[in-house]
Order: C-alpha cells, then sequence, then structure tokens
C-alpha cells in the first residue's frame, strides 16, 4: 500500500478549515496560492447540487490553498466530490504555493453541469473557507454571475 502524501488544492467548499479537518483528518495544509488563467464558475446539473468549478480563462485567477493529503483523505475527497458518480473529476495541475514555490498537484473539475444558484448553506460554507485564508469574497460574487 503506497502511503505517499500528494498534494490537493482547493479552491472552494475544501478551503472552509473546520470542514476539511472533519472531512480529512490527516491533511496538512501547505499554504495558499493563485490559479492563474482560471476561473470561478458556479455549476451544477440541480438545482440543489449547484457548487464552484474552475474553467480555463486568461485574464483571471482563483484563489488556492495546497493540503498535503494521504490516500484515506483522498478517498473522502473522492466521495465527497461525486468521483464515481461522475460529478467531479482529478486534472493534475502545477501552481505557485507561498513558501513552496511551484508545487505539483491535483484538483477537482466539475463534468459539465449548468449555470445554477448555490444552495446558502453551500455559499456560507465557501464564504467562511474565504474567510479563512482572507480571499476576495468579491471573487465568489462575482462566480454567482458567470
Amino acid at each position: 500500500m503506497n502511503n505517499q502524501p500528494k498534494i490537493y488544492f482547493a479552491y472552494g467548499s475544501n478551503l472552509n478549515l473546520e470542514d476539511m479537518k472533519v472531512r480529512c483528518p490527516t491533511a496538512r495544509l501547505l499554504g495558499a496560492g493563485h490559479a492563474e488563467r482560471h476561473e470561478l464558475m458556479f455549476r451544477g446539473h440541480t438545482p440543489d447540487t449547484s457548487f464552484l468549478t474552475v474553467v480555463p480563462s486568461p485574464d483571471h485567477f482563483v484563489p488556492i490553498a495546497a493540503f498535503e493529503v494521504y490516500e484515506e483523505d483522498i478517498r473522502a475527497l473522492d466521495d465527497y466530490e461525486d468521483v464515481q458518480d461522475n460529478i467531479y473529476r482529478t486534472e493534475t495541475m502545477t501552481f505557485s504555493i507561498e513558501g513552496h514555490g511551484e508545487v505539483e498537484g491535483f484538483w477537482y473539475v466539475m463534468n459539465g453541469g449548468d449555470k445554477l444558484p448555490p444552495t446558502q448553506r453551500y455559499w456560507d460554507t465557501v464564504v467562511q473557507g474565504y474567510k479563512d485564508f482572507h480571499f476576495d469574497v468579491k471573487l465568489l460574487e462575482e462566480a454567482l454571475t458567470r
């Protein structure tokens, strides 16, 4: 069994540190950074399942946090992101993380989905994550209009 850590880039609800500790108790925060040339969008497949995703965009950036995660964390993240139902997929990316330089890791990207507003609960969770990292909530508000 290979239990070497991998790097996970969070940009949505997993920025909420309290929730992340529960979901992935062995994860270790490395630091924050920006995913250049990407933007946030709220997408979903039904009105009560609208979540953040990222899409390429040359003039935007997405604030991210990098976590060191292990197999049990990745299983929990895959379950949370509904990978088994093909809602999200993983992509390998490289981003600059404060104090660590260029870091290769993975993040989750939604497969398809329609423009839908998030539930209040999801919105509040993501806003708290942005506050945890002192990210600008205006970026989330802009994502509501895309």
